[in-house]
């Protein structure tokens, strides 16, 4: 090919490029500007909203440039701390006091009993030796000694006195020697001494060491008979002024030494020294023995200077025990039920010989008493339950020759006939 057809060529390559180039620029700037629609066309108009905003918030911290001097002036609150006053509450410790003081002038005298219905009035029954050993009852009002309708209740010789009282009955059950060895049981109504019967005529032999046990109006005698066997009987007043046998008569069957009656819920009881055993006797529509058959309460020892009380139906005694480790030292039972008794404490529990013992019971403890041999001085116990303390000792340590201990209205009394000073004295434990 020659040098002219070469730039020919060339010159076509070039027209065509640019034709080209003039072509895809022309389509492409129509692209970009598209032709307005027909104008029944309707235009959509799409809208972008953001679902979000986000705000820049600038954080800074400023650093406060100070000088000088900051005063601040506080108010402090106070609250005081109360102290509380103290109670202090005052115990006192019980101690003996004399509730009354009874002297008397004449011989010998004996057969003492007490019943005690308040500090205001206590009762006291024995055989004055300055009358013949007639029976005679004094009561102590506020500290003051009187007779009680009389200086006698009757004209006989008494070896036993019983007293009882129920409001305003005061009964006397006395073994008068001097009128043939009969009871009489006499009581004081319409101000002077009356004859409330004889249990004796119920019990069909003459009887002697009389006991009496009261229950509201309810009075039993249980007596020992005054020809062999010697054996017990117990009447009930019948409250018309006679007297009905009750049980079997002489029910023990054997000599009775000594005995006591109490009564409780309807429920006689005695505790008797017999065969040289203690034995417990109940009657309730019969008698019966609350013991061992053959050994008494007592594991068969010798057991004597009784005494005896009931404490909400359960009886309690103290005796003189006998037994050859006990020295004739004083031991306390309750009963168990059946025939079991329970000892409290130890056996003998006291320091010495005793010829006279003393029990009370009621919600305020067990308390025993007895008389110290051969001294005759006092001594009282508490059970504190487990053994015994022993009380103050009286004021003057006193020596007596009969005593009574019972419990009123949870204060302890103890009276005594006292030969040596011709009195009769009561004490109270408060």
């Amino acid at each position: 090919m020659n040098y002219k057809s070469k730039m020919v060529n060339r010159k076509v390559a070039i027209l065509l490029a640019f034709s080209l180039l003039f072509v895809s620029l022309f389509f492409g700037c129509r692209q970009n500007s598209p032709a307005s629609p027909p104008a029944d066309t309707p235009t959509a108009t799409s809208t972008n909203t953001p679902d979000w905003t986000h705000t820049n918030t600038p954080t800074f911290t400023e650093t406060p440039t100070f000088s000088g001097t900051v005063s601040r002036t506080y108010t402090p609150t106070f609250t005081p701390t109360r102290t509380p006053t103290p109670t202090v509450t005052m115990t006192q410790t019980p101690q003996w006091g004399a509730l009354g003081y009874m002297g008397y002038a004449g011989g010998p005298h004996s057969a003492f009993d007490m019943h005690v219905v308040s500090s205001m009035q206590a009762y006291a029954s024995f055989a004055n030796g300055g009358l013949s050993d007639a029976p005679c009852v004094y009561y102590a009002d506020d500290d003051n000694w009187n007779f009680v309708y009389g200086a006698t209740a009757t004209s006989g010789t008494a070896s036993t006195t019983n007293v009882y009282v129920n409001g305003s009955n005061v009964y006397l059950l006395y073994y008068d020697n001097y009128n043939y060895s009969v009871m009489s049981l006499r009581s004081v109504g319409g101000g002077a001494w009356q004859a409330y019967g004889n249990p004796e005529d119920a019990l069909g032999d003459s009887a002697a060491m009389p006991a009496l046990a009261g229950e509201g109006s309810t009075l039993y005698a249980v007596t020992r008979g005054s020809s062999p066997p010697y054996a017990l009987s117990a009447a009930l007043y019948t409250g018309t002024g006679s007297w009905n046998a009750i049980g079997s008569a002489e029910f023990n069957g054997v000599q009775a030494a000594e005995h006591v009656a109490a009564v409780s819920g309807g429920t006689l009881y005695v505790f008797v020294y017999e065969n040289s055993v203690g034995n417990v006797w109940r009657y309730s529509s019969g008698w019966s023995k609350i013991c061992h058959a053959t050994n008494g309460v007592n594991n068969g020892e010798i057991t004597n200077s009784l005494s005896m009380c009931i404490y909400a139906g359960t009886p309690y005694i103290a005796f003189r025990d006998q037994s050859a480790t006990e020295s004739s030292r004083m031991t306390v039972m309750q009963y168990g039920g059946g025939t079991t008794w329970n000892t409290l404490g130890s056996q003998g529990f006291n320091s010495s010989a005793v010829d006279r013992t003393g029990i009370a019971v009621d919600s305020s403890g067990i308390y025993a008493a007895c008389r110290n041999a051969p001294a005759d001085t006092v001594s009282v116990f508490k059970f504190n339950g487990s053994s015994w303390d022993e009380l103050p000792a009286l004021p003057g340590s006193p020596t007596c020759d009969d005593m009574r201990l019972q419990i009123v209205n949870g204060v302890l009394y103890l009276g005594m006939d006292r030969q040596v000073t011709n009195s009769v004295d009561i004490f109270e434990f408060k």
